[in-house]
Order: structure tokens, then sequence, then C-alpha cells
């Protein structure tokens, strides 16, 4: 949660940063995803 706070401090609130929040938010998820299928997770 810590991580997406500090994306949306950098990226910050003018009107295309919804397109970015969402690609970096989207980013995440997938690591995440990615990082539990290594340890044999679902």
């Amino acid at each position: 949660m810590r991580t997406i706070l500090d994306k949306i401090n950098l990226i910050g609130d003018g009107a295309q940063s919804l397109y970015f929040i969402d690609k970096e938010i989207e980013a995440i998820n997938q690591a995440t995803v990615a990082a539990e299928k290594a340890e044999g997770g679902e």
C-alpha cells in the first residue's frame, strides 16, 4: 500500500495523472501475481 501512495504523491493530481497511476497499479499487481506464482501460490 505504501508503494502505491508513494507513486500517487510522485505523479501528482493533474489531468493525466489518473492514467499514469492506473498503469503503475497495474504493473504492481502484475508483479505481485508473478511473485505469487513463482512461490507456488495461487
